[in-house]
C-alpha cells in the first residue's frame, strides 16, 4: 500500500522531468502534449486515494472511509501539481526557454 502512495504522489513528477527530457532532446513539445501530461497526471489520484484509505482507521465504515479518502486526495494531490509545474517550470527556465 505505501509503494501504491509512494507511485500515486510521485506521478505528476515523473510527468515533468519526462517533458523536461523530451524539451532537452530537441522535441518539440506541442500545447496538446503539455495539455496530455497534465491530465495524465490525473492518473495518480486514484492511487493516491486507495492509500490514503488503507490507512484511515478499519473502524469506521466503508462508506466513511471512501469519501474522507477521496477527500483528503484531491488537495493532496493538487498540491502535488503545483510542485510539479514549479518543478517544470523552473526546469524550463534552466534550459533557456523563455515564457512567452
Amino acid at each position: 500500500m505505501k509503494l501504491l502512495l509512494v507511485v500515486g504522489a510521485l506521478w505528476p513528477f515523473v510527468l515533468a522531468v519526462g517533458l523536461l527530457a523530451a524539451l532537452a532532446a530537441g522535441v518539440d513539445v506541442s500545447d496538446r502534449m503539455a495539455y496530455g501530461a497534465l491530465y495524465a497526471s490525473g492518473l495518480g489520484i486514484p492511487a493516491v486515494g486507495a492509500a490514503l484509505y488503507g490507512v484511515l482507521p478499519s473502524g469506521w465504515s466503508e462508506d466513511r472511509r471512501v469519501a474522507v479518502a477521496g477527500l483528503l486526495a484531491l488537495p493532496l494531490f493538487a498540491a502535488e501539481v503545483f510542485l510539479a509545474l514549479v518543478l517544470l517550470a523552473v526546469g524550463l527556465h534552466s534550459l533557456g526557454f523563455a515564457p512567452a
